[in-house]
């Protein structure tokens, strides 16, 4: 079916590409240029001359050059040779061909879409396609081409239905320019100059003669008819003109169009049939007193001179003028092209009949003869129409006459007024059957209703039926005041009932001696002007023979209503009232009484009830409910007299209620009431029952749902809507979950944390409503408008959309990303929209930010907003800005508060780099050949980069314009799989080949694969080269093959692949870096001057360029381990300036990538781009910009790095301008610094390239170099140096606020900068203010400046610049704080070991961070899980103090962990919800710092409580573990005031790690995460993945992560290996400088996130890992972490301390915690094409929005290992939770007893635990 259109291609997409790869290109490809032009047929371009060879995308065809594919979404199967979705807007294909016409075929069907078609760039016609009959139809033609070269665009352009549509295109057709066939013409010119050329004429056939007279200017002959001058004799003297293949010829005849008084003419022709063929249309004039020229064509003309010695003649009926005949040899038959109808507007009275003519024309326009039309009408109740064009009104309205001739149609406009005749008569003539069959098959006409098969229609009868079907029925339905039955009445008549308006009023036998063949059999008058139903049913019969009933006609007498609705469909407004208006027809006016209203349950009367004489119009008021939720419905009205008698019939009117939520239903058939549904991309569903409720459940795999919205509900706006849906929550193993995606106005995938719902396996039904604020609904979701993924099968019940009115705000610009030039004024539109029902007053306040929150311009104004308006403009104008990234801030309300709007907008200031030398080593990756629309790749080249690493199979089309942008193009293929053989010649053949020759002489680099070490051996790889390499030689010479392509610098894969000879097979080999660490720091060059100096020393004198194909820095949030925009752009800059430095080395660096991917703020692969999904800039954009400006035409000259050990200085000389270039920037930390340069003042730029002069102290400039580096321009009179004290510092290089607060920075003066007096000039961050403190005097050497923060914390960031400035203007420098705001209230929920240390409490704590304003109360409910269920009020919260609210919780358990959730109740109003998943790890605090020495001593570890890694439940991506002596573990957590303590005991029978820090998870290691903020919600703050390893090559220890990503470098770490058990033990003190923030330590009661894993290898590559806890290998997820508890057992009191302070750990800037392998494409067990590097080619119809990681089995299947004495996962005893073990049994009682025995002197021992 077609509305599986989408999941049949998903589902053909391996067998397509295998069909592709496998078909034998012919060897002679169909051409669309004609050899010598000879060709004079119509070439068709069809599946029959081009067929794909089996199916799938025309992308990947490239079989025919005429063809040129834009867009994934062309596809061809059996369905159709070549079709597109209606949701690929603008996909197009493009047909190249050479001729003089052009002539586009396509299906019409009721999936039918709507598409533009362009000739040569030009739009030429719109095409619906839609229709509710399937055909092929041509759309489009045009004949008067001018010989040569066009180009017919077909483009995907929407469509007019609510469900799917498709755009199906069957044939091109053309006519090759043929040079030598010249067309041969003959002709006659009439009137005062007389000449024949080729052919004679004369009149006929009476004694009057023709008149030679002239009309505007032109003569002409004219004929006579009255006079004997009725016909002109056109004879072609060439008997042998005609053609004998085609008897194709045109006659054109030019005549003037006057009088219109039923004129006409015609001509008859002597044809290969008859001599007098008078087969030809007439031509009816119509008074337009103009010349005209008509040209008709005949296919069968002989022309032997049989018409009185002529070819043909031409008839008139009144005088028509002609000027001229030409007859011209047709070069080809004529093919029916078009219908022209004459006239195509009727207007009648009712009876009336007209005929109306038709006449098909060829693909000239010409007319055409011997062709017979079909005719039917849109609406028979008001005109039928006969075979023959004859209409015949029947009722007052408007309708369409339909003309079709195969697949051309055309249609009449016919309006029917008032009465004309009295009697309306209903037969064989006015509705004619149209063949013969049974009635209930023909729905022409909807006045009939057939009950019944019986009814039948041939040549013996126009409706009958045999008297044995009892009780089947016609009913006939009309509008007017009498009826007649007319029957035939004979031999082998029935009997028959007839019923009107359901009452029976006769019974009528038409059996006869005596045949009537038309007899009227009844008749009823005085009826009620209204509608009426007559109904005649079959009733039995009088004789013993076969009998039937015949209907004749029926007759009835028109009328118009005496009461008639003005409109019998509307919408309706909940909570308002509707208006109903009743018109009443003369008649109608002279009665009075009261209309009966039906209405729906909950409506009322308003007025309007009753009605008098003398009213034309009625008004009739209902009012709808506030909260009516039916979509549709009627309301019935009936006219009734004052004692009850019935007027008039009963008025329907619908109506449609646009604020009623839609929703479906799913089941076997699913109810949808405004929303449709199907599975897509690969998946399918059940029907299951759970709970007597029914449900779509998706299939194990990738479950998807796709719901298309009614575009009449909403469509391509702006909304909010709630999204409901009601699913089973099944039990089921592992973490899984529903994961909505909607179609947004930012990005078609919108999605992220707040529409995923996690399944609690409560076995219920739930319901989850998601709040969606930004929904556009465009049907950009393959179609539809929310797509619903289940990671599981999951039931689903019902959806349910509603739209909450909202008054909208969107900002836009002219600019492509709202990207200007720094010499352009930014201009940002604001959009407008009200969706309430009455005007909306706004003030405005917008304001325009910095990257630094730093307010650039304000501004306010008002605007009022008319009811249901939207696009209503106001453009803000600003001056010229400096280059950056900035935010504009839009805050509008209405007078009362109940309307508030707070948007942000991005706009970016750049410099236009055309023109200008950039360096070439610089590209991007992207994904246009992929996956991305092609509207932002004019942008690419704005970001500095010159080269393009993309590209796939059948992309060709994308390809050329990303090398029309001016790059050099990086691409490749996927790798293969062997031949039975072993060897990779197919693949080589049937992939590489094709590919290589598409993209020859357009790719500099060729990659063979994505990242294969994770999934091939260096062996098979370099089988692979050995295949590939001397094919793409073959074809390409020049282009160069790249080998190697790893995640991460793997080091060992990449040296084994050289010693295998890769580099004989390859030009150049790359590899990927992620790291949490700056450029530098990550190893970048180490790792390629490695590789370099490996390559030399195997004395390889090969050129092998090595390249750096994937590096980024994504900016997800920080608790996901993101990065600032900032700091992402920081290291993009760093990374340029090395890579310019080291260009000899490293030949290209393409960053990944250049646009995110997808909107979920916590996935990294939806935020790797230097652009967001809807093109504005992220500040790594621009900053790329500005490094290529400054970096056009300059050379390194050196560096001076050793000046400090923190700062990098890199000089370069610019040639264009002869100007000197330093690069600056700190490498660890933040650093003021004074840097001497021997000049008065010079340039300095910030990171977006913006300068400004800065005055010398004795020669020195005052510069705080942070990771931004900072840009210095001049002519030096000395190389760069460094002093030792900086003239001003700040004692802080940031803080954080709370709103209201004040905060003090201290200013430092060196001894140089005592003397000055100034004024501290700062820009700060909006809300900001200066206090004191501003001036600055000489003398003083520390100074105190006093800003207060802004009353709320909306800016979270920003950066405080301070810019010391004398009294004179003169700038010494400038200082920098970053600035963090964060709330008055934190909120913590953490589960903590209560008192006794028995058991568990669930511990909610509030801290009021203000030092002025108090926190309201309120209550606490435990929502989750039931067994908790309670609530408890709290009190006011005082500023700087902090409230705790504990609930006792059941058993939590070390494994498996319970869904909490709670709400907050606050006496102000405001309400919290937090929930998250908690667990109950415990560590116990050290009594005494423990020895790290790998060893397991009971002294220090007998009370740790142990976690165990032992079940294959545990395991994951190892299929073939061997239980627990193949990977098992067992681990211990404690912790003191400097460490965390881990003991990890690992059992492994093969201990293989050889990988260098970066890629130490691929070899035998231990990772494991700290959250630090977990009690106030997972990924809240930044968290830590630490990766320890042991190298089994050197013995050493490899330690990567920390926070920041700076390592563990305060850390303690022992790994020792047991060979001889098969034992590795991790024994860790890990410092808390290391794993915490800033300010952040250890108390008792502190919850941490944690997880923990250990990687397997046994030296044939990684094979999985075992975990505790997840959130690490299948997805960096901090929400699936357990929770580490410590606690405080060795003094009495363990109550945290309840000092509230600003929290630390939130200040911006902070390193995003390092992951696996330095960098977020190197996670364990990311799947391929889950790397940030996703394999080039990747399949179409993968779209953004998928989980981060997830994958089928993610979860435990059972719980982990045993212990000998305790299962975990069992719950321990409460009075074990600080007692785990029982090996020291007798310790323990002697414990006992000593305790007993000091009772009595009051002392108490607590129990400690034991180790198991």
């Amino acid at each position: 079916m077609l509305s599986n259109r989408g999941m049949m291609k998903c589902v053909g997409l391996f067998m397509s590409m295998a069909l592709l790869l496998t078909c034998i290109i012919p060897t002679t490809i169909p051409s669309l240029s004609v050899g010598a032009y000879a060709q004079t047929e119509l070439v068709r371009v069809d599946a029959s001359t081009h067929p794909y060879g089996g199916q799938g995308s025309w992308s990947w065809n490239t079989q025919y050059s005429c063809f040129t594919f834009n867009g994934g979404g062309w596809w061809s199967d059996s369905w159709a040779w070549m079709y597109d979705g209606c949701g690929n807007l603008n996909d197009y294909v493009d047909f190249t061909f050479t001729g003089t016409s052009i002539a586009l075929y396509m299906r019409k069907h009721v999936e039918g879409g709507i598409a533009k078609i362009y000739l040569d760039g030009q739009e030429v016609a719109i095409v619906n396609t839609y229709s509710t009959e399937s055909n092929q139809e041509k759309v489009f033609e045009r004949t008067d081409l001018t010989p040569g070269e066009h180009v017919l665009r077909v483009q995907v352009a929407g469509k007019s239905i609510e469900g799917n549509a498709y755009i199906v295109i069957e044939a091109f057709e053309y006519m090759p320019y043929n040079e030598t066939d010249e067309v041969q013409r003959v002709n006659v010119v009439l009137g005062e100059n007389y000449s024949e050329n080729g052919m004679s004429v004369w009149t006929g056939d009476g004694p009057g003669d023709k008149k030679v007279v002239t009309y505007d200017g032109k003569s002409g002959w004219e004929t006579d008819p009255d006079n004997g001058a009725r016909y002109v004799y056109c004879n072609v003297k060439d008997d042998t003109y005609v053609d004998e293949e085609t008897g194709s010829i045109k006659i054109t005849i030019e005549y003037y169009d006057g009088s219109a008084d039923n004129g006409w003419f015609g001509f008859s022709y002597d044809s290969v049939t008859e001599a007098w063929d008078y087969n030809v249309p007439r031509i009816y004039l119509t008074g337009s007193n103009t010349w005209k020229k008509v040209t008709y064509t005949l296919n069968d003309a002989q022309f032997s001179n049989r018409e009185n010695g002529a070819d043909f003649r031409i008839e008139t009926n009144v005088p028509v003028c002609f000027a001229s005949v030409t007859v011209e040899k047709g070069k080809q038959k004529s093919v029916p092209t078009s219908i022209e109808a004459i006239p195509d507007n009727v207007v009648m009275n009712v009876g009336e009949s007209r005929t109306i003519a038709a006449r098909v024309l060829d693909q000239n326009g010409h007319i055409m003869n011997k062709i017979n039309v079909e005719w039917s009408s849109a609406d028979p109740t008001v005109v039928t129409v006969s075979s023959n064009g004859n209409i015949t009104a029947l009722k007052t309205g408007t309708t369409v006459v339909d003309i079709k001739y195969g697949d051309l149609s055309t249609s009449v406009n016919v309006a029917v007024e008032g009465s004309g005749s009295q009697v309306i008569r209903i037969d064989a003539n006015s509705a004619p059957y149209g063949g013969q069959g049974p009635w209930s098959q023909n729905t022409k006409y909807p006045f009939f209703t057939f009950g019944g098969g019986g009814w039948w229609n041939d040549g013996w009868s126009w409706m009958y039926n045999g008297a044995g079907n009892l009780g089947q029925y016609v009913d006939f339905r009309f509008t007017g005041t009498s009826i007649a039955l007319y029957m035939r009445k004979h031999d082998i008549g029935g009997i028959v009932n007839i019923y009107l308006d359901g009452q029976l009023e006769a019974t009528v036998d038409t059996y006869s001696v005596e045949p009537a063949t038309s007899a009227k059999v009844f008749e009823k008058n005085n009826l009620f002007a209204g509608e009426h139903v007559l109904r005649v049913e079959v009733a039995g019969k009088s004789i013993d023979t076969n009998a039937y009933v015949c209907i004749e006609a029926f007759e009835y007498v028109p009328s118009d209503h005496l009461f008639k609705l003005e409109s019998t469909e509307t919408e309706i407004k909940n909570g308002r009232d509707l208006a109903i208006r009743v018109l009443r027809s003369a008649e109608g006016q002279a009665l009075s009484g009261t209309y009966d209203i039906e209405l729906p349950e909950g409506w009322t009367v308003v007025s309007g009830k009753d009605f008098v004489l003398g009213s034309a119009t009625d008004e009739i008021v209902v009012h709808v409910p506030d909260n009516y939720r039916e979509r549709t419905g009627e309301i019935r009205i009936t006219p009734r007299s004052s004692t009850g008698e019935q007027y008039a019939a009963t008025m329907v009117l619908k109506f449609h209620n646009n604020d009623a939520p839609v929703s479906v239903i799913f089941g076997s058939i699913p109810i949808e009431n405004g929303i449709t549904v199907w599975t897509g991309d690969g998946s399918g569903y059940t029907v299951e029952t759970y709970d007597g409720k029914s449900g779509w459940q998706t299939k194990p795999g990738y479950g998807v749902i796709y719901a298309n919205i009614d575009d009449k509900y909403m469509y391509n706006g702006k909304y909010k809507v709630l999204i409901t849906i009601e699913y089973y929550d099944a039990k089921v193993e592992g973490k899984q979950s529903i994961y909505v995606t909607y179609d947004g106005v930012s990005y078609p995938w919108s999605g992220g944390p707040d529409t995923t719902t996690y399944l609690t396996g409560t076995n219920t039904w739930k319901t989850v409503i998601y709040t969606i604020e930004d929904a556009k609904f465009a049907n950009r979701e393959n179609g539809g408008d929310i797509r619903i993924h289940a990671s599981v099968p999951i039931c689903f019940h019902s959806i349910v959309v509603e739209k909450v009115p909202i008054v909208t705000l969107e900002g836009s610009s002219k600019k492509l990303g709202n990207i200007f030039f720094d010499n352009e004024a930014p201009e940002i539109d604001l959009l407008f929209g009200n969706q309430f029902d009455e005007d909306v007053d706004l003030t405005v306040d917008y304001y325009v930010l910095d990257y630094a929150s730093s307010v650039i311009d304000r501004g306010s104004f008002e605007i009022t907003l008319p009811p249901n308006t939207t696009g209503l403009t106001e453009t803000l104008n600003f001056s010229t800005m400096p280059k950056g990234t900035y935010s504009l801030l839009v805050n509008a309300r209405n007078s009362d508060g109940t309307i508030k709007i707070n948007e942000r907008y991005n706009f970016s200031v750049i410099t236009d780099l055309t023109g200008k030398s950039v360096p070439t080593f610089f590209g991007m990756n992207t994904h246009y050949c992929v996956s991305w629309s092609s509207e932002g790749l004019p942008l690419v080249k704005y970001s500095g980069a010159t080269n393009v690493r993309d590209g796939r199979h059948g992309s060709t089309q994308i390809i050329d314009r990303i090398l029309a942008e001016g790059h050099k193009l990086l691409t490749g293929v996927y790798l293969g799989e062997p031949d039975p053989d072993g060897s990779y010649t197919t693949w080589a053949t049937e992939v590489v080949k094709p590919y290589i020759e598409e993209v020859k002489g357009k790719a500099e680099y060729f990659e063979i694969g994505n990242e294969p070490s994770g999934s091939v051996s260096p062996e098979e790889y370099v089988k692979m080269l050995q295949a590939a390499y001397p094919v793409i030689k073959s074809v390409d010479p020049d282009v160069k093959v790249v080998s190697g392509v790893t995640l991460g610098y793997d080091e060992p894969w990449l040296k084994k692949l050289i010693d295998l000879g890769a580099l004989d097979y390859s030009d150049a080999m790359s590899f990927h870096i992620y790291s949490a660490k700056n450029p530098e720091n990550a190893g970048v060059i180490e790792y390629f001057k490695d590789l370099r100096d490996y390559i030399r020393s195997k004395g390889i004198t090969k050129d092998v360029d090595l390249l750096l194909t994937e590096i980024g820095y994504p900016t997800q949030d920080l608790g996901w381990g993101g990065f600032p925009e900032t700091k992402s752009a920081a290291y993009a800059v760093q990374l340029y300036i090395i890579g310019f430095v080291n260009n000899d080395l490293i030949k290209k660096i393409y960053w990944y990538d250049f646009m995110n991917d997808g909107t979920d703020p916590t996935f990294y692969e939806t935020n790797q781009g230097v652009v967001r999904g809807d093109l504005t800039a992220k500040p790594s954009f621009v900053a790329l910009n500005a490094v290529s400006d400054i970096m056009a035409s300059a050379s390194y000259v050196g560096s001076y790095n050793d000046l400090d050990d923190n700062i990098r200085i890199y000089k370069f000389h610019r040639s264009s301008d002869n100007k000197d270039v330093l690069v600056l920037w700190a490498n660890n930390n933040t650093q003021s610094v004074n840097l001497k340069l021997g000049t008065d003042q010079v340039r300095v730029g910030d990171m977006f390239g913006n300068f400004r002069t800065y005055d010398s102290i004795d020669g020195s400039i005052l510069l705080n170099v942070s990771e931004q580096p900072i840009y210095i321009e001049g002519n030096f009179a000395q190389d760069p140096m460094l002093e030792a004290e900086p003239a001003f510092t700040t004692d802080v290089s940031s803080v954080t606020a709370v709103p209201g607060n004040d905060v003090v920075i201290k200013i430092y003066r060196a001894a140089g900068a005592e003397e000055l007096s100034g004024t501290y000039v700062a820009d700060l961050p909006v809300g900001w203010q200066f206090k004191t403190g501003q001036q600055f005097n000489a003398g003083n050497s520390v100074d105190t400046i006093v800003l207060t923060a802004p009353d709320t914390a909306d800016i979270k960031t920003g950066e405080i610049r301070i810019y010391p400035t004398s009294a004179t203007g003169n700038i010494y420098g400038v200082l920098k704080v970053q600035v963090n705001m964060i709330d008055s209230s934190l909120i913590e929920m953490s589960p903590q070991v209560n008192e006794t240390g028995t058991g568990y409490d669930l511990v909610i704590k509030i801290t009021n961070r203000s030092s002025k304003i108090p926190l309201s109360g309120g209550k606490v409910t435990v929502l989750e899980p039931s067994d908790m269920a309670s609530v408890k009020v709290f009190d006011q919260v005082a500023p700087n103090s902090i409230t705790t609210i504990k609930f006792t919780a059941p058993d939590l358990d070390v494994y498996t962990p319970i869904h909490v959730k709670i709400q907050i109740e606050w006496d102000d109003g405001n309400v919290q919800v937090l929930e998250r998943d908690m667990t109950a790890l415990v560590a116990v605090k050290a009594g005494k710092p423990i020895n790290v020495d790998g060893v397991l001593s009971a002294e220090e570890w007998e009370d740790a409580m142990p976690f165990v890694l032992d079940r294959e439940s545990q395991i994951k991506l190892m299929e073939d573990w061997g239980g627990p002596s193949d990977l098992s573990a067992k681990g211990y957590a404690k912790w003191d005031d400097a460490y965390l303590y881990l003991y990890v005991s690992v059992t492994d029978n093969v201990h293989y790690n050889v990988y260098p820090p970066s890629q130490n998870w691929m070899g035998d290691s231990v990772q494991f995460t700290i959250d630090p903020g977990r009690a106030q919600g997972p990924g809240v703050l930044a968290y830590t993945e630490n990766n320890i390893a042991l190298r089994s090559d050197t013995g050493g220890i490899t330690v990567t992560g920390g926070f920041g990503g700076r390592g563990l470098p305060n850390s303690n770490i022992i790994v020792c290996r047991d060979e001889e058990n098969k034992e590795t033990n991790y024994e860790l003190a890990i410092s808390w400088s290391d794993i915490l923030p800033e300010g952040m330590t250890p108390e008792s009661g502190m919850n941490l996130g944690f997880s923990l894993l250990v990687n397997d290898n046994d030296s044939t590559g990684r094979r999985g890992w075992i975990e505790y806890m997840s959130g690490i290998g299948l997805s960096k997820d901090p929400s699936e972490f357990g929770d580490l508890i410590l606690v405080d057992m060795t003094q009495e009191d363990t109550e945290p301390s309840e000092e509230p302070g600003e929290e630390p750990g939130e200040e911006p800037g902070e390193e995003p915690g390092e992951e696996p392998g330095d960098e977020p494409g190197e996670e364990p067990g990311e799947e391929p094409g889950e790397e940030p590097g996703e394999e080039l080619g990747e399949e179409p119809g993968e779209e953004p929005g998928e989980e981060p990681g997830e994958q089928p089995g993610e979860e435990p299947d059972d719980e982990p290992g045993e212990e000998p004495d305790e299962k975990p996962g069992e719950k321990p005893d409460k009075d074990k939770l600080v007692k785990t073990g029982s090996w020291l049994d007798m310790i323990e009682l002697v414990i006992i007893g000593f305790t007993m025995l000091l009772a009595g002197l009051g002392l108490v021992l607590r129990n400690k635990r034991k180790m198991n």
